[in-house]
């Protein structure tokens, strides 16, 4: 039995972590969005603002806009367009 309640906790524990991290995609739109920080915008993030992070500003925005759209519907189950996101998250990671 020890076996499916460490499984089941598991699962818990991931399902909490990951809806906090949807939740927080949804956050950093509506910042982004709201601060102007996107392409054109009033106080666009520029290469310069972030180079210390070793990213782009089109890194960061490919995560905001398609990534983090594509993950919103899938949540809500709208249409998701086939995509290599996992590109996106390799290039803005700092674990490896």
């Amino acid at each position: 039995m020890s076996d499916k309640i460490t499984f089941a906790e598991e699962v818990q524990a991931f399902s909490t972590q990951f809806s906090a991290l949807v939740e927080k995609v949804a956050v950093f739109q509506s910042v982004y969005a709201d601060r102007f920080y996107g392409s054109g915008g009033a106080d666009e993030i520029l290469d310069t603002n972030i180079e210390s992070l070793g990213i782009t500003a089109a890194e960061l925005a490919s995560f905001i806009t398609p990534f983090a759209g594509q993950l919103f519907n899938f949540m809500n189950n709208l249409t998701v367009t086939e995509g290599d996101f996992s590109v996106t998250l390799n290039r803005l990671r700092t674990d490896i």
